[in-house]
Protein backbone atom coordinates (compact mmCIF):
# COMPACT_ATOMS: atom_id res chain seq x y z
CA UNK A 1 0.00 0.00 0.00
CA UNK A 2 1.36 3.41 -0.95
CA UNK A 3 2.19 5.83 1.84
CA UNK A 4 -0.23 8.72 2.25
CA UNK A 5 0.75 11.79 0.27
CA UNK A 6 0.84 15.14 2.07
CA UNK A 7 3.10 17.81 3.55
CA UNK A 8 6.25 16.60 5.27
CA UNK A 9 7.20 19.62 7.40
CA UNK A 10 5.17 22.31 9.18
CA UNK A 11 5.93 25.58 10.96
CA UNK A 12 4.28 25.98 14.37
CA UNK A 13 3.76 29.22 16.29
CA UNK A 14 4.15 28.67 20.03
CA UNK A 15 3.21 31.12 22.81
CA UNK A 16 6.88 31.91 23.42
CA UNK A 17 8.92 35.11 22.87
CA UNK A 18 10.61 33.67 19.79
CA UNK A 19 10.95 35.67 16.58
CA UNK A 20 10.78 32.52 14.44
CA UNK A 21 8.29 29.69 14.19
CA UNK A 22 9.36 26.20 15.25
CA UNK A 23 9.60 23.53 12.53
CA UNK A 24 8.54 19.91 12.94
CA UNK A 25 8.26 16.77 10.86
CA UNK A 26 4.75 15.57 10.09
CA UNK A 27 4.16 11.83 10.66
CA UNK A 28 2.64 10.25 7.53
CA UNK A 29 -0.53 9.20 9.36
CA UNK A 30 -1.21 12.85 10.33
CA UNK A 31 -0.29 14.47 7.01
CA UNK A 32 -3.88 14.81 5.79
CA UNK A 33 -4.94 16.70 8.95
CA UNK A 34 -2.05 19.17 9.30
CA UNK A 35 -3.17 22.42 7.66
CA UNK A 36 -2.55 26.08 8.54
CA UNK A 37 -4.67 27.20 11.49
CA UNK A 38 -5.01 23.83 13.23
CA UNK A 39 -3.77 23.23 16.78
CA UNK A 40 -1.06 20.61 17.32
CA UNK A 41 0.84 19.25 20.31
CA UNK A 42 4.61 19.36 19.80
CA UNK A 43 7.68 18.54 21.91
CA UNK A 44 9.57 21.57 23.26
CA UNK A 45 12.75 20.67 25.10
CA UNK A 46 11.62 18.22 27.78
CA UNK A 47 7.94 19.17 27.74
CA UNK A 48 5.03 19.38 25.33
CA UNK A 49 3.08 22.45 24.21
CA UNK A 50 0.08 23.40 22.13
CA UNK A 51 0.86 25.47 19.03
CA UNK A 52 -0.79 26.73 15.84
CA UNK A 53 0.36 25.51 12.42
CA UNK A 54 1.22 28.55 10.30
CA UNK A 55 2.34 26.86 7.07
CA UNK A 56 3.36 23.49 5.62
CA UNK A 57 6.02 22.36 3.16
CA UNK A 58 6.83 19.23 1.16
CA UNK A 59 10.61 19.14 1.73
CA UNK A 60 11.37 16.55 4.41
CA UNK A 61 14.04 17.23 7.03
CA UNK A 62 15.06 14.15 9.09
CA UNK A 63 16.83 16.37 11.64
CA UNK A 64 13.53 17.82 12.85
CA UNK A 65 11.49 16.39 15.72
CA UNK A 66 8.01 15.06 14.92
CA UNK A 67 4.80 16.64 16.09
CA UNK A 68 2.81 14.43 18.45
CA UNK A 69 -0.88 15.08 17.93
CA UNK A 70 -3.37 17.11 15.89
CA UNK A 71 -5.80 18.59 18.39
CA UNK A 72 -8.62 19.78 16.10
CA UNK A 73 -10.51 18.09 13.26
CA UNK A 74 -10.84 21.49 11.56
CA UNK A 75 -8.59 24.59 11.67
CA UNK A 76 -9.28 26.59 14.84
CA UNK A 77 -7.87 29.79 13.29
CA UNK A 78 -9.38 30.63 9.87
CA UNK A 79 -7.09 31.80 7.07
CA UNK A 80 -8.22 35.44 7.31
CA UNK A 81 -7.52 35.55 11.05
CA UNK A 82 -4.10 33.96 10.53
CA UNK A 83 -3.32 36.65 7.95
CA UNK A 84 -4.43 39.33 10.44
CA UNK A 85 -2.18 37.80 13.13
CA UNK A 86 0.78 37.87 10.74
CA UNK A 87 0.16 41.54 9.95
CA UNK A 88 -0.20 42.40 13.65
CA UNK A 89 3.02 40.54 14.40
CA UNK A 90 4.96 42.43 11.71
CA UNK A 91 3.42 45.86 12.34
CA UNK A 92 3.89 45.81 16.10
CA UNK A 93 7.20 43.89 16.05
CA UNK A 94 5.88 41.05 18.21
CA UNK A 95 6.45 37.29 17.88
CA UNK A 96 3.69 35.58 15.95
CA UNK A 97 3.18 33.06 18.77
CA UNK A 98 2.51 35.81 21.32
CA UNK A 99 0.15 37.51 18.86
CA UNK A 100 -1.87 34.32 18.44
CA UNK A 101 -1.85 33.83 22.21
CA UNK A 102 -3.49 37.26 22.58
CA UNK A 103 -6.02 36.39 19.87
CA UNK A 104 -7.18 33.03 21.27
CA UNK A 105 -8.69 32.33 24.71
CA UNK A 106 -6.08 31.21 27.24
CA UNK A 107 -7.91 27.90 27.80
CA UNK A 108 -7.13 26.81 24.23
CA UNK A 109 -3.38 26.85 24.93
CA UNK A 110 -1.64 24.31 27.12
CA UNK A 111 1.66 22.97 28.35
CA UNK A 112 2.61 19.63 29.83
CA UNK A 113 3.66 19.20 33.47
CA UNK A 114 6.37 17.04 34.98
CA UNK A 115 4.81 15.32 38.02
CA UNK A 116 6.80 13.56 40.76
CA UNK A 117 5.24 10.75 42.82
CA UNK A 118 6.89 9.41 45.98
CA UNK A 119 7.44 5.64 45.80
CA UNK A 120 6.69 3.43 48.81
CA UNK A 121 9.74 2.73 50.91
CA UNK A 122 11.78 5.56 49.44
CA UNK A 123 15.23 5.62 51.01
CA UNK A 124 17.00 8.53 52.61
CA UNK A 125 18.80 11.27 50.71
CA UNK A 126 21.03 14.21 51.43
CA UNK A 127 21.29 17.82 50.38
CA UNK A 128 18.74 19.21 47.94
CA UNK A 129 17.33 15.74 47.26
CA UNK A 130 16.41 15.33 50.93
CA UNK A 131 14.65 18.70 50.91
CA UNK A 132 12.71 17.67 47.80
CA UNK A 133 11.61 14.41 49.46
CA UNK A 134 10.43 16.30 52.55
CA UNK A 135 8.43 18.72 50.42
CA UNK A 136 6.91 15.81 48.47
CA UNK A 137 5.78 14.19 51.73
CA UNK A 138 4.18 17.47 52.87
CA UNK A 139 2.38 17.64 49.49
CA UNK A 140 0.76 14.25 50.00
CA UNK A 141 3.32 12.24 48.05
CA UNK A 142 2.59 13.78 44.63
CA UNK A 143 3.32 17.24 43.21
CA UNK A 144 4.28 18.98 39.96
CA UNK A 145 7.95 19.86 39.54
CA UNK A 146 7.10 23.53 39.02
CA UNK A 147 5.17 23.60 42.30
CA UNK A 148 8.09 22.02 44.16
CA UNK A 149 10.50 24.55 42.68
CA UNK A 150 8.27 27.45 43.76
CA UNK A 151 7.84 26.03 47.27
CA UNK A 152 11.59 25.52 47.76
CA UNK A 153 12.55 28.64 45.77
CA UNK A 154 15.23 26.78 43.85
CA UNK A 155 15.53 24.48 40.79
CA UNK A 156 14.62 20.86 41.57
CA UNK A 157 14.83 19.09 38.21
CA UNK A 158 18.37 17.71 38.67
CA UNK A 159 17.48 16.45 42.16
CA UNK A 160 14.31 14.79 40.84
CA UNK A 161 16.27 12.98 38.14
CA UNK A 162 18.76 11.68 40.76
CA UNK A 163 15.88 10.54 42.96
CA UNK A 164 14.28 8.77 39.99
CA UNK A 165 17.51 6.90 39.23
CA UNK A 166 17.69 5.93 42.91
CA UNK A 167 14.14 4.57 42.78
CA UNK A 168 12.82 7.07 45.34
CA UNK A 169 10.37 8.88 43.06
CA UNK A 170 8.53 8.23 39.84
CA UNK A 171 8.42 10.99 37.19
CA UNK A 172 5.62 11.28 34.64
CA UNK A 173 4.65 13.89 32.07
CA UNK A 174 1.02 15.00 32.04
CA UNK A 175 -0.03 16.01 28.49
CA UNK A 176 -1.28 19.56 27.82
CA UNK A 177 -4.96 20.26 28.34
CA UNK A 178 -6.73 21.19 25.12
CA UNK A 179 -9.27 23.46 26.78
CA UNK A 180 -12.31 22.97 29.00
CA UNK A 181 -14.93 20.51 27.95
CA UNK A 182 -18.17 21.86 26.61
CA UNK A 183 -20.71 22.61 29.33
CA UNK A 184 -23.57 20.18 29.82
CA UNK A 185 -26.95 20.27 31.53
CA UNK A 186 -29.30 17.47 32.60
CA UNK A 187 -32.53 17.11 30.66
CA UNK A 188 -35.66 14.99 30.93
CA UNK A 189 -37.48 13.81 27.80
CA UNK A 190 -40.88 12.17 27.46
CA UNK A 191 -40.68 8.67 25.95
CA UNK A 192 -44.34 7.76 25.96
CA UNK A 193 -47.34 9.65 24.62
CA UNK A 194 -50.52 9.74 26.69
CA UNK A 195 -53.02 11.41 24.36
CA UNK A 196 -56.20 10.77 26.35
CA UNK A 197 -57.22 11.76 29.85
CA UNK A 198 -58.20 8.14 30.58
CA UNK A 199 -54.65 6.96 29.90
CA UNK A 200 -53.17 9.67 32.10
CA UNK A 201 -55.57 8.78 34.91
CA UNK A 202 -54.59 5.10 34.64
CA UNK A 203 -50.81 5.83 34.62
CA UNK A 204 -50.66 8.48 37.35
CA UNK A 205 -53.66 7.71 39.52
CA UNK A 206 -53.35 9.84 42.64
CA UNK A 207 -49.87 11.12 41.73
CA UNK A 208 -51.15 14.55 40.80
CA UNK A 209 -47.76 16.31 40.98
CA UNK A 210 -46.19 13.77 38.62
CA UNK A 211 -49.04 14.27 36.20
CA UNK A 212 -48.54 18.05 36.42
CA UNK A 213 -44.83 17.60 35.68
CA UNK A 214 -45.71 15.38 32.70
CA UNK A 215 -48.11 18.02 31.36
CA UNK A 216 -45.51 20.77 31.84
CA UNK A 217 -42.78 18.89 29.96
CA UNK A 218 -45.25 18.11 27.19
CA UNK A 219 -46.14 21.81 26.93
CA UNK A 220 -42.42 22.66 26.70
CA UNK A 221 -42.06 20.47 23.58
CA UNK A 222 -41.51 17.07 25.17
CA UNK A 223 -38.08 17.89 26.63
CA UNK A 224 -36.97 20.27 29.38
CA UNK A 225 -33.92 21.18 31.44
CA UNK A 226 -34.05 19.58 34.91
CA UNK A 227 -32.66 22.68 36.63
CA UNK A 228 -35.40 24.83 35.09
CA UNK A 229 -38.10 22.45 36.28
CA UNK A 230 -36.65 22.31 39.79
CA UNK A 231 -35.50 25.91 40.36
CA UNK A 232 -38.13 27.83 38.41
CA UNK A 233 -41.23 25.61 38.37
CA UNK A 234 -40.95 23.95 41.79
CA UNK A 235 -40.82 20.26 40.83
CA UNK A 236 -38.47 18.15 42.96
CA UNK A 237 -35.72 15.90 41.57
CA UNK A 238 -37.36 12.89 43.22
CA UNK A 239 -40.65 13.68 41.49
CA UNK A 240 -38.91 13.79 38.10
CA UNK A 241 -37.18 10.48 38.80
CA UNK A 242 -40.67 9.13 39.49
CA UNK A 243 -41.59 9.87 35.86
CA UNK A 244 -38.60 7.80 34.78
CA UNK A 245 -39.62 4.92 37.10
CA UNK A 246 -43.11 4.93 35.54
CA UNK A 247 -41.54 4.50 32.09
CA UNK A 248 -42.89 7.73 30.62
CA UNK A 249 -39.63 9.74 30.57
CA UNK A 250 -35.86 9.39 30.49
CA UNK A 251 -32.99 11.52 31.80
CA UNK A 252 -30.15 12.70 29.58
CA UNK A 253 -27.63 15.48 29.01
CA UNK A 254 -27.02 18.03 26.30
CA UNK A 255 -24.36 20.61 25.55
CA UNK A 256 -24.92 24.08 26.88
CA UNK A 257 -23.16 27.41 26.43
CA UNK A 258 -21.70 28.99 29.57
CA UNK A 259 -22.96 32.55 29.20
CA UNK A 260 -22.58 34.91 32.19
CA UNK A 261 -24.78 37.50 30.43
CA UNK A 262 -27.72 35.14 29.94
CA UNK A 263 -29.76 36.99 32.57
CA UNK A 264 -29.05 40.48 31.13
CA UNK A 265 -32.40 41.94 30.11
CA UNK A 266 -32.52 43.08 26.49
CA UNK A 267 -33.59 46.61 25.65
CA UNK A 268 -35.82 47.09 22.59
CA UNK A 269 -34.41 49.65 20.13
CA UNK A 270 -36.01 53.05 19.74
CA UNK A 271 -37.21 54.51 16.46
CA UNK A 272 -34.44 56.46 14.68
CA UNK A 273 -34.75 60.21 14.30
CA UNK A 274 -34.39 61.93 10.89
CA UNK A 275 -30.75 62.79 11.71
CA UNK A 276 -30.05 59.17 12.65
CA UNK A 277 -31.69 57.92 9.44
CA UNK A 278 -29.45 60.22 7.42
CA UNK A 279 -26.36 58.96 9.25
CA UNK A 280 -27.60 55.39 8.82
CA UNK A 281 -27.83 55.78 5.05
CA UNK A 282 -24.29 57.15 4.98
CA UNK A 283 -23.00 54.19 6.99
CA UNK A 284 -24.81 51.70 4.77
CA UNK A 285 -23.27 53.42 1.75
CA UNK A 286 -19.72 52.53 2.84
CA UNK A 287 -18.07 50.12 0.43
CA UNK A 288 -16.91 46.66 1.69
CA UNK A 289 -13.55 47.10 3.40
CA UNK A 290 -14.03 50.87 3.79
CA UNK A 291 -14.28 52.81 7.05
CA UNK A 292 -16.23 55.79 8.31
CA UNK A 293 -16.17 57.94 11.45
CA UNK A 294 -19.52 58.49 13.17
CA UNK A 295 -18.89 61.84 14.89
CA UNK A 296 -21.79 62.38 17.28
CA UNK A 297 -22.10 64.34 20.49
CA UNK A 298 -22.85 62.42 23.67
CA UNK A 299 -26.52 61.40 23.66
CA UNK A 300 -26.94 61.73 19.89
CA UNK A 301 -27.83 58.04 19.48
CA UNK A 302 -24.71 56.59 17.87
CA UNK A 303 -25.43 53.11 19.26
CA UNK A 304 -28.81 53.00 17.53
CA UNK A 305 -27.13 53.86 14.22
CA UNK A 306 -24.58 51.04 14.76
CA UNK A 307 -27.26 48.45 15.46
CA UNK A 308 -29.56 49.46 12.62
CA UNK A 309 -26.58 49.39 10.24
CA UNK A 310 -25.76 45.83 11.33
CA UNK A 311 -29.34 44.52 11.31
CA UNK A 312 -29.59 43.92 7.57
CA UNK A 313 -26.13 42.31 7.36
CA UNK A 314 -26.92 39.83 10.13
CA UNK A 315 -30.34 39.06 8.64
CA UNK A 316 -28.56 38.03 5.43
CA UNK A 317 -26.24 35.64 7.29
CA UNK A 318 -23.31 37.96 7.94
CA UNK A 319 -21.45 38.52 11.20
CA UNK A 320 -20.39 41.60 13.15
CA UNK A 321 -18.07 42.69 15.96
CA UNK A 322 -18.91 45.53 18.38
CA UNK A 323 -15.91 46.75 20.41
CA UNK A 324 -16.30 48.75 23.62
CA UNK A 325 -13.33 50.34 25.41
CA UNK A 326 -14.02 49.06 28.93
CA UNK A 327 -15.36 45.83 30.38
CA UNK A 328 -17.64 47.88 32.64
CA UNK A 329 -19.56 49.07 29.55
CA UNK A 330 -20.19 45.52 28.31
CA UNK A 331 -23.45 44.67 30.19
CA UNK A 332 -25.33 47.75 28.99
CA UNK A 333 -24.02 47.27 25.46
CA UNK A 334 -24.99 43.58 25.53
CA UNK A 335 -28.50 44.56 26.66
CA UNK A 336 -28.92 46.93 23.71
CA UNK A 337 -27.38 44.56 21.15
CA UNK A 338 -29.51 41.65 22.34
CA UNK A 339 -32.55 43.89 22.02
CA UNK A 340 -31.91 43.74 18.26
CA UNK A 341 -30.20 40.36 17.70
CA UNK A 342 -31.47 38.22 20.58
CA UNK A 343 -29.48 35.08 21.39
CA UNK A 344 -27.18 35.52 18.37
CA UNK A 345 -24.88 37.66 20.58
CA UNK A 346 -21.65 36.36 22.17
CA UNK A 347 -19.51 38.20 24.71
CA UNK A 348 -15.70 38.06 24.71
CA UNK A 349 -13.47 39.84 27.20
CA UNK A 350 -10.76 39.09 29.75
CA UNK A 351 -13.01 39.20 32.83
CA UNK A 352 -14.79 35.98 31.79
CA UNK A 353 -13.58 32.64 33.10
CA UNK A 354 -11.46 30.47 30.81
CA UNK A 355 -14.38 28.09 30.25
CA UNK A 356 -16.79 30.94 29.42
CA UNK A 357 -14.39 32.49 26.91
CA UNK A 358 -13.69 29.12 25.29
CA UNK A 359 -17.43 28.41 25.00
CA UNK A 360 -18.09 31.82 23.46
CA UNK A 361 -15.18 31.39 21.03
CA UNK A 362 -16.47 28.00 19.85
CA UNK A 363 -20.02 29.34 19.50
CA UNK A 364 -18.74 32.16 17.30
CA UNK A 365 -16.44 29.94 15.23
CA UNK A 366 -19.26 27.49 14.47
CA UNK A 367 -21.71 30.26 13.52
CA UNK A 368 -24.02 29.64 16.49
CA UNK A 369 -23.45 33.24 17.61
CA UNK A 370 -22.89 35.80 14.82
CA UNK A 371 -22.58 39.10 16.72
CA UNK A 372 -19.68 39.57 19.13
CA UNK A 373 -19.54 42.24 21.86
CA UNK A 374 -16.33 42.73 23.79
CA UNK A 375 -13.24 44.70 24.68
CA UNK A 376 -10.13 45.04 22.53
CA UNK A 377 -9.28 41.31 22.25
CA UNK A 378 -12.69 40.69 20.63
CA UNK A 379 -11.26 42.20 17.43
CA UNK A 380 -9.75 38.72 16.84
CA UNK A 381 -13.07 36.86 17.24
CA UNK A 382 -13.43 34.11 14.56
CA UNK A 383 -16.65 35.50 13.08
CA UNK A 384 -17.56 33.72 9.81
CA UNK A 385 -18.62 36.00 6.94
CA UNK A 386 -17.63 39.13 8.85
CA UNK A 387 -19.42 42.13 7.32
CA UNK A 388 -18.99 44.95 9.86
CA UNK A 389 -16.83 46.04 12.80
CA UNK A 390 -17.90 48.81 15.18
CA UNK A 391 -15.28 50.53 17.36
CA UNK A 392 -17.27 52.54 19.91
CA UNK A 393 -15.44 55.45 21.62
CA UNK A 394 -12.53 54.88 19.24
CA UNK A 395 -10.48 57.65 20.89
CA UNK A 396 -10.23 55.72 24.19
CA UNK A 397 -6.72 54.69 25.28
CA UNK A 398 -8.08 51.36 26.58
CA UNK A 399 -7.91 50.02 23.03
CA UNK A 400 -4.11 49.89 23.37
CA UNK A 401 -2.83 46.55 24.65
CA UNK A 402 -0.29 47.00 27.44
CA UNK A 403 1.81 43.87 26.81
CA UNK A 404 3.23 42.11 23.78
CA UNK A 405 1.80 42.37 21.23
CA UNK A 406 1.22 46.06 21.98
CA UNK A 407 -1.49 46.47 19.36
CA UNK A 408 -4.16 49.14 19.02
CA UNK A 409 -7.52 47.46 18.51
CA UNK A 410 -8.81 50.34 16.35
CA UNK A 411 -5.96 49.95 13.84
CA UNK A 412 -6.23 46.16 13.89
CA UNK A 413 -9.96 46.52 13.17
CA UNK A 414 -9.21 48.72 10.16
CA UNK A 415 -6.75 46.14 8.81
CA UNK A 416 -9.17 43.27 9.41
CA UNK A 417 -11.88 45.18 7.58
CA UNK A 418 -9.64 45.45 4.52
CA UNK A 419 -8.66 41.77 4.71
CA UNK A 420 -12.23 40.48 4.98
CA UNK A 421 -14.12 43.20 3.12
CA UNK A 422 -15.97 44.34 6.23
CA UNK A 423 -17.12 47.91 6.85
CA UNK A 424 -15.53 49.55 9.87
CA UNK A 425 -17.45 52.19 11.85
CA UNK A 426 -15.43 54.35 14.24
CA UNK A 427 -17.68 56.14 16.71
CA UNK A 428 -16.78 58.99 19.03
CA UNK A 429 -17.93 62.31 20.44
CA UNK A 430 -14.26 63.41 20.41
CA UNK A 431 -12.47 61.61 17.54
CA UNK A 432 -8.79 60.90 18.10
CA UNK A 433 -6.19 63.05 16.39
CA UNK A 434 -5.08 60.10 14.24
CA UNK A 435 -8.63 59.54 12.98
CA UNK A 436 -9.29 63.23 12.40
CA UNK A 437 -6.05 63.59 10.42
CA UNK A 438 -7.18 61.03 7.81
CA UNK A 439 -10.75 62.28 7.37
CA UNK A 440 -10.04 62.61 3.64
CA UNK A 441 -9.76 58.79 3.51
CA UNK A 442 -12.13 57.91 6.38
CA UNK A 443 -15.19 60.12 5.83
CA UNK A 444 -16.84 61.80 8.82
CA UNK A 445 -20.57 61.21 9.37
CA UNK A 446 -22.00 63.75 11.81
CA UNK A 447 -24.71 63.57 14.47
CA UNK A 448 -24.59 67.08 15.94
CA UNK A 449 -27.78 67.03 18.07
CA UNK A 450 -28.79 65.09 21.15
CA UNK A 451 -31.89 62.92 20.98
CA UNK A 452 -34.83 64.24 23.02
CA UNK A 453 -32.72 66.77 24.92
CA UNK A 454 -32.09 70.52 24.72
CA UNK A 455 -29.03 71.91 22.99
CA UNK A 456 -25.51 71.63 24.29
CA UNK A 457 -24.90 73.53 27.54
CA UNK A 458 -22.97 76.82 27.31
CA UNK A 459 -19.28 76.68 28.23
CA UNK A 460 -17.29 79.68 29.43
CA UNK A 461 -13.56 79.88 30.02
CA UNK A 462 -12.60 82.03 33.01
CA UNK A 463 -9.07 83.45 33.13
CA UNK A 464 -8.17 83.12 36.81
CA UNK A 465 -5.25 85.51 36.40
CA UNK A 466 -7.60 88.47 35.93
CA UNK A 467 -11.05 87.31 37.06
CA UNK A 468 -12.32 88.81 40.34
CA UNK A 469 -11.94 86.36 43.21
CA UNK A 470 -13.86 85.79 46.43
CA UNK A 471 -11.85 87.47 49.18
CA UNK A 472 -12.44 84.69 51.74
CA UNK A 473 -11.00 81.97 49.44
CA UNK A 474 -7.39 82.77 50.32
CA UNK A 475 -4.95 80.90 48.08
CA UNK A 476 -7.73 78.89 46.43
CA UNK A 477 -8.49 80.36 42.95
CA UNK A 478 -12.24 80.74 43.60
CA UNK A 479 -13.75 83.26 41.21
CA UNK A 480 -16.79 85.38 41.95
CA UNK A 481 -18.46 84.05 38.78
CA UNK A 482 -18.08 80.44 39.95
CA UNK A 483 -19.29 81.34 43.42
CA UNK A 484 -22.40 83.06 42.04
CA UNK A 485 -23.17 80.17 39.68
CA UNK A 486 -22.98 77.54 42.44
CA UNK A 487 -24.96 79.69 44.89
CA UNK A 488 -27.68 80.21 42.28
CA UNK A 489 -27.88 76.49 41.53
CA UNK A 490 -28.14 75.53 45.18
CA UNK A 491 -30.82 78.16 45.77
CA UNK A 492 -32.84 76.63 42.91
CA UNK A 493 -32.51 73.12 44.42
CA UNK A 494 -30.05 71.99 41.74
CA UNK A 495 -26.72 70.16 42.05
CA UNK A 496 -23.15 71.05 41.11
CA UNK A 497 -20.03 69.02 40.33
CA UNK A 498 -16.48 70.37 40.67
CA UNK A 499 -13.70 68.46 38.87
CA UNK A 500 -10.07 68.86 39.92
CA UNK A 501 -7.43 67.75 37.43
CA UNK A 502 -4.83 67.07 40.14
CA UNK A 503 -4.37 67.71 43.82
CA UNK A 504 -1.09 69.22 44.91
CA UNK A 505 2.17 70.09 43.18
CA UNK A 506 3.53 66.56 42.61
CA UNK A 507 2.20 63.03 42.96
CA UNK A 508 4.98 61.87 45.29
CA UNK A 509 8.22 62.90 47.03
CA UNK A 510 11.24 60.60 46.71
CA UNK A 511 14.54 60.71 48.59
CA UNK A 512 17.49 60.97 46.21
CA UNK A 513 19.81 59.14 48.59
CA UNK A 514 17.84 55.98 49.38
CA UNK A 515 14.87 56.08 46.99
CA UNK A 516 12.28 56.08 49.80
CA UNK A 517 8.84 57.45 48.84
CA UNK A 518 6.81 59.04 51.65
CA UNK A 519 3.61 57.06 52.14
CA UNK A 520 0.38 57.49 54.06
CA UNK A 521 0.79 56.17 57.65
CA UNK A 522 -2.53 54.30 57.33
CA UNK A 523 -2.07 52.71 53.89
CA UNK A 524 0.45 52.26 51.08
CA UNK A 525 -0.55 55.24 48.91
CA UNK A 526 2.19 57.78 48.23
CA UNK A 527 1.59 61.18 49.84
CA UNK A 528 1.01 64.16 47.51
CA UNK A 529 3.34 67.16 47.64
CA UNK A 530 1.62 70.54 48.27
CA UNK A 531 3.50 73.84 47.99
CA UNK A 532 0.82 76.15 49.47
CA UNK A 533 0.82 75.36 52.29
CA UNK A 534 4.05 73.38 52.16
CA UNK A 535 3.09 69.87 53.31
CA UNK A 536 2.70 66.20 52.38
Amino acid sequence: MAAPVGPAVCSVALPLPSAHAYRYQIPPDLADRVVPGVRVIVPVRSSEMVGIVTDVADQADPALRSLLLVADPQPLVPASLLELARWTSRYYAAPLGLTLRAALPAALWGRSRLVATLRPGAGSATGVAATVLEQLERSGGRAAAGRLARALQRPVWDALQRLERAGAVELAVEPPRLGPRAGTERTIRLTRALPSLVERERVFGRAGRQRAAFDTIEALGGEAVVRHLVDQLGFSSALLRGLVDRGVAELGTRSTLRDPFRQVASQPPAAPTPAQREALEAVRGLAPGAAGTLFGVTGSGKTLVYLEALRNDVALGGGAIVLVPEIALTPQTVARVRGVFGDAVAVLHSALSNAERADAWRAVATGLRRVVVGARSAVFAPVPRLTAIVVDEEHDASYKNGEAPRYHARDVALRRGRIEGARVILGSATPSLETWAVRDRIPVIRLPQRVGAPGMPPVRLVDLRTAPRVAESGVVPWSQELDAAIAGGLAAGEQAILLLNRRGFANFLQCRACGEVSQCPSCSIALTVHRVPSAL
